[in-house]
């Protein structure tokens, strides 16, 4: 039979964390920038929905009995303040280059998630402790978040990048 490497999971597991609580600061901070223009709506609600999806994987991790350690919190607290820096847009410009660039990492992070979640439903094999009804909810919320994502990429790449 397989077993778990239960160092190894709960460390990836972990990491995850540390990036969601990053990428949730990161979509925060976005929406802020965003607020009263094109995307400025879909922004804040996709940050309530990663941020959820952050909660999510913590009560995951408790739930399958492991922890986010106290150096990995600390990383997590100033991962937090590094995404309010947000070094996609540092300036918080409003330049549309930068602005551009910030909602394609933004996408990348929804795509690591997702990665995540599909990992997590591939591992429901062999970790009965794990709901693949949840992991399929949650990987189609993460592919939907990148859709929109896409969507706004795309709608913006004429204004973005033509002048009338």
């Amino acid at each position: 039979m397989t077993a778990i490497d239960h160092d190894t999971y709960s460390s990836y597991l972990t990491e995850h964390y540390l990036g969601a609580s990053s990428g949730a600061q990161a979509f925060r901070a976005a929406a802020s920038a965003w607020e009263g223009r094109p995307g400025g709506e879909l922004l804040q609600e996709l940050a309530d929905e990663v941020t959820a999806d952050r909660d999510t994987l913590r009560d995951l991790i408790r739930g399958l009995g492991y922890s986010v350690g106290p150096l990995k919190q600390t990383a997590a607290a100033g991962a937090q303040v590094a995404g309010r820096l947000n070094p996609m847009n540092v300036l918080r410009a409003h330049q549309v280059a930068a602005a551009r660039i910030e909602i394609e990492t933004l996408t990348g992070l929804v795509r690591a998630k997702r990665c995540l979640w599909e990992t997590l439903l591939r591992l429901t094999a062999v970790d009965l402790r794990l709901d693949p009804q949840q992991l399929e909810r949650l990987a189609e919320s993460a592919r939907s978040q990148e859709e929109r994502l896409d969507r706004m990429i795309q709608d913006g790449a004429l204004a973005t990048f033509t002048t009338e």
